[in-house]
């Protein structure tokens, strides 16, 4: 599998990350799991997720574009999962960094 380049893209306070779609999955109830990749620094990263069947529209303004609020689990997925976190942290220029071993501390 090809792998893309993370995309990083930081406006003011904010910093989105682009990934690649690596799996997905549409549950029987509608919710959906995936797992997207991308790598960083020649590190492979990777993040997994349950998107909740459940989303309702907000109003956010006045002849703006639809939001929907919803429910996202983030599964971790191993080691990637950890340089994951590690890279959003350094992104994000934050000083906080996860447990190598993933747990919480």
């Amino acid at each position: 599998m090809n792998i893309p380049e993370l995309l990083v893209k930081v406006d003011e306070d904010l910093v989105d990350l682009s990934l690649g779609l690596a799996q997905y999955r549409l549950n029987s109830d509608w919710s959906s799991d995936f797992v997207a990749t991308a790598s960083w620094n020649e590190q492979r990263l990777s993040v997994g997720g349950n998107l909740s069947a459940e989303w309702e529209e907000q109003a956010f303004e006045e002849g703006g574009p639809a939001v929907f609020w919803g429910t996202l689990t983030l599964l971790r997925t191993g080691p990637e999962s950890d340089e994951f976190l590690k890279t959003l942290a350094e992104v994000y220029d934050s000083e906080t960094a996860p447990p190598a071993d993933g747990r919480q501390g």
